[in-house]
């Protein structure tokens, strides 16, 4: 995972700007991981996948959806299985589209307390190997630039080639629940 310096390069000046502003407003600091951490990364096309960890979560998520105006069903409670398979972490994820700014944000917001065994789990989407993220470089340029797929198709391909190479499916290590 990174912190929002470290990525700065790779977003457009909005959106480090739009990012910078949600990190001063909650006060805590955004983590990132995934395509915007690597060059899969499509401004202005690609999500932003975001960590926040925090002492008092209910008090963030309140926070993230007055400031992003989002509605409660924008918000799902979520189980994750560690890659451990011996333990799980709970967090609370927020889907922020806004297609004025061409801008789409996934966070997940943690309890402080599973910061340290969440880190490793990430880095197994960040430290992928060369071919995996030319893999996806193609198949989001042929979404976003030529157009041939859809975003579904592009999401159903992407999760099938993740889970395939990571050996896990999201079923199994996560699991959304709507309020």
């Amino acid at each position: 995972m990174k912190n929002i310096e470290e990525i700065k390069e790779n977003l457009r000046e909005c959106d480090y700007y739009f990012l910078k502003n949600i990190q001063q407003y909650i006060n805590k600091e955004l983590y990132f991981y995934g395509s915007v951490t690597r060059f899969d990364y499509f401004p202005g096309k690609s999500d932003i996948d975001i960590i926040v960890f925090s002492d008092n979560v209910d008090s963030v998520v309140k926070q993230l959806q007055n400031h992003l105006n989002v509605n409660r069903d924008a918000i799902e409670k979520t189980i994750n299985y560690m890659t451990d398979s011996k333990s799980m972490s709970y967090a609370y994820k927020i889907n922020y589209v806004n297609l004025e700014k061409n801008i789409s944000l996934e966070i997940f917001v943690y309890d402080e307390k599973y910061k340290e065994k969440l880190i490793p789990n990430m880095a197994l989407k960040d430290n992928l190997p060369f071919f995996v993220i030319a893999f996806l470089y193609i198949i989001k340029f042929i979404t976003y630039q030529i157009q041939i797929l859809s975003d579904e198709q592009l999401k159903y391909i992407k999760n099938l080639f993740m889970n395939l190479y990571l050996r896990q499916t999201t079923q199994k290590f996560m699991l959304n629940l709507k309020f």
